[in-house]
């Protein structure tokens, strides 16, 4: 073997060396952190602005004619959360805000499946909910479909 080629060797046994001293039990490891870091996303001012327009609307005009069950009211305060986690940009919070929203109109659609008009005034709130899932995804690019 030539000079040349033991260095690395020689550098990867010392490696290896300081990664088992360190590992040891009389060396403290970092805690792991139990909540992931938070994940942001990008919006324009503008698409943010009618997105949170959109959220108010559905809490003022259509949340109060679903009633005053325990679902319409998480669903209110799931809707609250989704707007906070839009303003913030923050797509874990808005993950869990819209999970907790689709919960909360599942339950009120099981309860209601038989009247017509709540069932447009829950499919509004679907396409609402459809494109806050869009905005926590973190791969998908979304496009106003209008011509």
């Amino acid at each position: 073997m030539s000079p040349g080629h033991s260095f690395p060797r020689r550098y990867l046994t010392l490696l290896g060396a300081a990664g088992v001293v360190a590992c040891g039990e009389n060396h403290p490891s970092a805690p792991l952190s139990t909540q992931p870091d938070s994940v942001s996303f990008s919006l324009t001012a503008a698409d943010s602005a009618a997105f949170l327009s959109a959220v108010e609307d559905i809490q003022l005009r259509i949340v109060p004619t679903l009633g005053a069950s325990d679902d319409a009211t998480t669903l209110h305060s799931a809707l609250a959360r989704v707007g906070a986690a839009v303003a913030t940009r923050d797509r874990s919070a808005l993950e869990s805000a819209v999970t907790m929203s689709e919960h909360a109109l599942a339950s009120l659609a099981q309860a209601s499946d038989d009247d017509v008009g709540e069932s447009a005034d829950l499919d509004a709130v679907r396409l609402v909910l459809l494109q806050a899932r869009a905005l926590s995804a973190p791969s998908v690019i979304v496009r106003d479909a209008t011509p």
